[in-house]
Protein backbone atom coordinates (compact mmCIF):
# COMPACT_ATOMS: atom_id res chain seq x y z
CA UNK A 1 0.00 0.00 0.00
CA UNK A 2 1.58 3.18 -0.96
CA UNK A 3 1.57 5.89 1.71
CA UNK A 4 0.40 9.63 1.24
CA UNK A 5 2.99 11.84 2.44
CA UNK A 6 1.25 15.33 3.50
CA UNK A 7 4.66 17.35 3.17
CA UNK A 8 7.18 16.34 0.25
CA UNK A 9 10.01 18.44 1.94
CA UNK A 10 11.46 19.68 5.31
CA UNK A 11 10.97 23.12 4.32
CA UNK A 12 7.72 22.81 3.67
CA UNK A 13 7.46 20.57 7.24
CA UNK A 14 9.02 24.05 8.92
CA UNK A 15 7.23 26.17 6.96
CA UNK A 16 3.77 24.26 8.34
CA UNK A 17 4.77 23.68 11.36
CA UNK A 18 5.72 27.54 11.68
CA UNK A 19 2.28 28.64 11.15
CA UNK A 20 0.58 26.23 13.08
CA UNK A 21 3.09 27.27 16.00
CA UNK A 22 2.12 31.29 15.25
CA UNK A 23 -1.07 30.44 15.95
CA UNK A 24 -1.10 27.47 17.85
CA UNK A 25 -3.84 27.73 21.20
CA UNK A 26 -2.62 26.77 24.74
CA UNK A 27 -2.80 22.79 24.42
CA UNK A 28 -1.39 22.89 20.34
CA UNK A 29 1.71 25.26 21.87
CA UNK A 30 2.48 22.01 23.51
CA UNK A 31 2.43 19.29 21.64
CA UNK A 32 3.89 21.59 18.61
CA UNK A 33 6.55 22.16 20.93
CA UNK A 34 7.04 18.64 20.81
CA UNK A 35 6.85 17.78 17.40
CA UNK A 36 9.41 20.61 17.01
CA UNK A 37 12.13 19.26 19.13
CA UNK A 38 11.55 15.53 18.02
CA UNK A 39 12.53 17.03 14.70
CA UNK A 40 15.31 19.24 15.88
CA UNK A 41 16.30 16.41 18.15
CA UNK A 42 16.50 14.18 14.82
CA UNK A 43 18.45 16.57 12.86
CA UNK A 44 15.79 17.45 10.51
CA UNK A 45 15.81 21.20 11.37
CA UNK A 46 19.64 23.51 12.09
CA UNK A 47 19.33 26.29 14.45
CA UNK A 48 19.83 28.10 11.06
CA UNK A 49 16.82 26.91 9.77
CA UNK A 50 14.72 27.26 12.72
CA UNK A 51 16.21 31.12 12.72
CA UNK A 52 14.96 31.51 9.34
CA UNK A 53 11.35 29.86 9.42
CA UNK A 54 10.74 32.22 12.65
CA UNK A 55 12.53 35.01 11.25
CA UNK A 56 14.19 35.73 14.13
CA UNK A 57 18.45 36.48 15.26
CA UNK A 58 20.52 34.21 17.09
CA UNK A 59 19.82 35.07 20.93
CA UNK A 60 15.88 35.74 19.60
CA UNK A 61 16.14 31.66 18.52
CA UNK A 62 18.15 30.59 21.44
CA UNK A 63 15.67 32.36 23.92
CA UNK A 64 12.51 30.62 21.62
CA UNK A 65 14.39 27.37 21.97
CA UNK A 66 14.25 27.07 25.05
CA UNK A 67 10.45 27.77 25.59
CA UNK A 68 10.17 25.47 23.08
CA UNK A 69 12.00 22.50 24.92
CA UNK A 70 10.41 23.56 28.40
CA UNK A 71 7.05 23.34 26.58
CA UNK A 72 8.21 19.83 24.83
CA UNK A 73 9.29 18.68 27.82
CA UNK A 74 6.04 19.32 29.96
CA UNK A 75 3.80 17.36 27.06
CA UNK A 76 5.87 14.80 27.20
CA UNK A 77 5.51 14.48 31.26
CA UNK A 78 1.82 15.15 30.64
CA UNK A 79 1.24 11.87 28.06
CA UNK A 80 3.29 9.77 30.60
CA UNK A 81 1.70 10.69 33.72
CA UNK A 82 -1.08 8.39 35.35
CA UNK A 83 -3.47 8.72 38.19
CA UNK A 84 -2.60 8.13 41.66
Amino acid sequence: MAISLRYATTAQLGTALRARFKTASKNDLYRLSAKIKLHYDLGDFTDAQMKALFSITTTQWNTLKTKIFNYATAYDAMQNSVGE
